[in-house]
């Protein structure tokens, strides 16, 4: 029994001992388990503040942007009321100078006039016709004197009210209009008119008021090469776009020169941003060139599929509702099944597939099914080419309902 109790007395110590270094152990964890949660808590910290000096420096600046928006739209309508204030005080000089300006209209803009005084009644304002007649000769001589001879130079140093109310119809005689054109018909001055900002403005206003005979007078002002190069150009591809609108009513003598200039570089000008819209409006409203264009663009149909700007020109093509141009542009991008298929992979060609099958019949559908047949498996998958299966199977259900009826 004594041995048994200094056994246990030996083992108490032992026991101790180990629940000691348990602790240890417990107290070790927890601390490693402390310093984890605080590195995390400092980390979230440094985020956190990360994110609030992010989110500062982007209130920062769009309060900047704010601002300089802000400046900019100040400075834009400072500007334009001052061009406002500047043009009816020109206007009421105009007014009160002109004879046609009677002493009545002079006391009701002035408010020195009082309703019902007898003065007033027995004055009459001038009818409408008698104005028209002062406002043709009388009233707008001075301003035929301020333009005549600088027209050009007023037109570049931002003149372009003035010059805007001279193409007005009925403001000038047909003599001062006719020498007002011809100004601008001199060599190189159209073109120059063209491509500039503020002169282009005067040039738009004009076309869409001057009468056909005027207008043939810049239209053959215009060297080819200067029309080669107004067409591609982003103001000038809209000065053309007005004169070939002219070709609507019959008057296609008027863009005849223009028009074999523009025939000359169909191509190119078909696959360019702005050349493109020239060809559209020429296949649009000069129907005598329309065979010749398509003529021209034939052999490079599939490369103009290719491009950006090609496939809306074919799009025009087909969309005209002419069918012997649609059958001219249908054979040549058939000829080979092979370009089909590559058409319907690319990014642009593949619009123009979509296009062809909703405008086509039954036996164009029957060709297209024909050249896309071993490909139409993977044209879904594709990114480009689910456009064509999709058109594809719409089409196929529109004709099911069609046979059924």
């Amino acid at each position: 029994e004594k041995k048994k109790e200094k056994v246990k007395e030996e083992e108490v110590p032992i026991k101790k001992e180990k629940e000691r270094e348990k602790d240890k152990d417990e107290d070790r964890k927890r601390s490693k388990e402390k310093s984890k949660e605080r590195s995390k808590e400092k980390k979230e910290k440094g985020k956190e503040k990360e994110k609030e000096k992010k989110h500062k420096k982007k209130e920062h600046e769009e309060g900047d942007r704010e601002s300089r928006r802000h400046e900019k739209k100040e400075k834009h309508e400072n500007e334009r009321s001052k061009d406002n204030q500047q043009i009816a005080e020109n206007f009421r000089d105009r007014e009160r100078n002109s004879e046609a300006f009677t002493a009545h209209d002079r006391e009701i803009e002035n408010g020195s006039f009082r309703r019902g005084s007898t003065e007033i009644k027995r004055e009459r304002s001038p009818t409408p016709e008698t104005r028209n007649k002062h406002l043709k000769t009388e009233r707008h001589e001075p301003l035929w004197e301020r333009i005549q001879g600088r027209a050009v130079d007023l037109s570049f140093a931002n003149g372009n009210d003035i010059l805007i109310q001279a193409f007005t119809p009925g403001v000038l005689t047909s003599q001062q209009l006719l020498e007002l054109v011809q100004e601008f018909s001199q060599p190189n001055t159209l073109y120059r008119c063209i491509t500039d900002d503020s002169a282009y403005q005067v040039i738009t206003f004009a076309l869409e008021h001057l009468p056909d005979t005027y207008a043939r007078i810049w239209g053959d002002s215009l060297s080819p090469d200067q029309i080669a190069f107004v067409s591609r150009h982003p103001l000038g591809s809209r000065i053309i776009d007005q004169f070939l609108k002219r070709a609507r009513n019959g008057n296609e003598d008027i863009v005849r020169p223009m028009v074999q200039e523009i025939l000359k570089n169909a191509v190119s000008l078909s696959m360019e941003q702005y050349g493109n819209h020239v060809i559209q409006k020429l296949l649009e409203n000069v129907h005598s060139a329309r065979e010749e264009v398509v003529r021209k663009i034939q052999s490079s149909l599939v490369d103009m599929s290719f491009s950006k700007y090609g496939g809306l020109v074919i799009d025009r093509c087909l969309k005209l509702g002419d069918v012997d141009i649609s059958e001219i542009v249908l054979n040549e991008l058939f000829k080979n099944p092979v370009n089909i298929e590559r058409m319907s992979y690319d990014q642009y060609a593949s619009f123009v597939i979509k296009n062809i099958i909703k405008i086509s019949d039954p036996e164009t559908m029957k060709r297209l099914t024909n050249a896309l047949r071993h490909v139409f498996p993977y044209l879904k998958a594709h990114p480009f080419g689910r456009f064509v299966a999709e058109a594809l199977d719409e089409k196929d259900v529109s004709l099911r309902r069609g046979s059924k009826s």
